[in-house]
């Protein structure tokens, strides 16, 4: 019974509710007590049942389900209806809405003229005679008002600046009241309206934007040239900050890529994306240049206290937008891009004759470019083993203090103060001299043992 709760404490009684659950008079000079006491139940349990399921709307076939007991549901709750509405607390979504737009004046104006034409209706002419469909929206009041001044409160939380602040598009103000759908936010930004706290307008592109009153204002000034003005520089604002953000994560991807790229080798890969992470980089800072100088005119404009600064703030900006835009037309810009595809054309046509030139070479060698790479990696290979050998050794071709080279022979200077060497020894152990002519053959006398020779 949790969902019930909002329901009447005699809700249980057979006897009550047998009453209440019957029929209105015809009229209310036929027994006013009777339908004096059923309105006031009705009333009652419909109001409180609404602020407990946070309505702001209300329709007749809703409340039947909701207030439906042992299958049997209120046969009056139509004429609750049209006595809610004589009495202002409800009022029919449509008119509600299209009234705010119409202003304070004419709303107060013409619901008086409403509420008198319908009041004497139903006097003169009775309640049966008011027919309501059973899928008509009813705005609930002061409901509406109540959650209106919640989001005026939200808003003035918010303001930092007086000058600029009170101005905001509608996307932001729904995303600011995301608990409300975009049709309740229309609703309840009508009951500033009929308040005088807010003025919703459209600018000349098409953009819903709502103006709230000053904080200790009783009436929202009326929308000026300077109000739209501001809603596009921060909108201008808003998009070159989106635009930083996006350009930031593409150089930074642009240079993780390239970094991985080198490491793994592929040095052509890695110079392409260093390359477009440098153009991106010069985008980069002419975003963040340009959205300096449009926070700065801005700051100015919170700061101006005159509406003569107001305007010269605002002409600076103007300013700086068609700066930005000059060299945005659009002969120029399809110019650049004809320009673009040329040089891209160009840069095909030099990759096919390269191309081309590869397949001839590996057609005349007999080798294919694979095989080309192969080779020139494995002369890399040699070199490199080559001159770390070289390098090991340590010593240049002839070592003068050694005499002797890296390849085994002996240096001149070496043999001579060896052949002196061999002069003294030779002495010192007094061998004979070494013979100066040439040996010459000679033969044994006959006769003589050969053994004799050599003894």
């Amino acid at each position: 019974m949790a969902e019930k709760q909002f329901l009447p404490t005699d809700w249980a009684d057979d006897d009550r509710m047998n009453f209440m659950f019957s029929a209105f008079p015809e009229s209310r000079e036929v027994n006013p007590k009777h339908w004096d006491s059923k309105l006031h139940y009705w009333s009652k349990a419909i109001l409180d049942g609404c602020k407990h399921h946070g309505d702001i709307c209300i329709d007749l076939t809703t409340l039947k389900r909701r207030f439906s007991r042992n299958g049997l549901t209120p046969l009056g709750l139509d004429n609750v209806l049209k006595e809610l509405l004589q009495q202002g607390k409800i009022e029919r979504k449509e008119e509600f809405i299209n009234c705010a737009r119409e202003g304070w004046l004419s709303w107060s104006y013409g619901f008086a003229k409403r509420s008198f034409q319908w009041s004497v209706g139903f006097v003169w002419e009775g309640s049966s005679d008011i027919k309501l469909d059973g899928h008509e929206q009813f705005v609930l009041v002061d409901d509406a008002k109540e959650k209106a001044q919640w989001i005026l409160k939200q808003h003035y939380d918010r303001v930092e600046c007086e000058t600029t602040d009170h101005i905001i598009p509608w996307n932001v103000l729904k995303a600011r009241c995301g608990n409300f759908d975009d049709q309740t936010l229309t609703i309840l930004v009508a009951a500033l309206q009929k308040q005088n706290k807010a003025l919703v307008f459209i600018t000349e592109e098409g953009e819903k934007v709502v103006k709230f009153a000053r904080k200790g204002e009783t009436k929202v000034a009326p929308v000026s040239d300077s109000d739209v003005e501001i809603v596009r520089l921060k909108k201008t604002l808003a998009m070159l900050t989106l635009q930083v953000n996006k350009l930031t994560n593409e150089v930074e991807k642009c240079r993780m890529q390239a970094a991985s790229f080198a490491k793994a080798g592929h040095r052509s890969k890695a110079l392409k994306l260093l390359k477009k992470k440098e153009l991106r980089q010069q985008t980069l800072d002419k975003t963040i240049a340009s959205l300096h100088s449009l926070e700065e005119i801005l700051h100015q404009i919170q700061n101006a206290h005159t509406n003569k600064t107001v305007l010269e703030a605002l002409k600076s900006g103007a300013t700086m937008l068609k700066c930005m835009h000059s060299d945005l037309s659009i002969e120029g810009v399809e110019e650049v891009m004809d320009e673009v595809n040329e040089t891209l054309s160009i840069s095909q046509d030099i990759d096919s004759a390269i191309v081309s030139g590869n397949s001839y070479i590996s057609e005349t060698t007999g080798m294919g470019s694979s095989e080309l790479d192969e080779l020139e990696r494995e002369l890399e290979n040699l070199t490199i083993r080559n001159t770390a050998t070289i390098a090991q050794a340590g010593s240049p071709p002839y070592d003068l203090s050694s005499g002797r080279s890296s390849i085994g022979h002996q240096h001149p200077s070496s043999l001579l103060s060896r052949q002196l060497d061999f002069d003294e020894d030779r002495t010192a152990v007094n061998l004979p001299d070494v013979p100066a002519h040439s040996p010459v053959k000679t033969g044994i006398p006959k006769g003589r043992d050969k053994t004799a020779l050599l003894s």
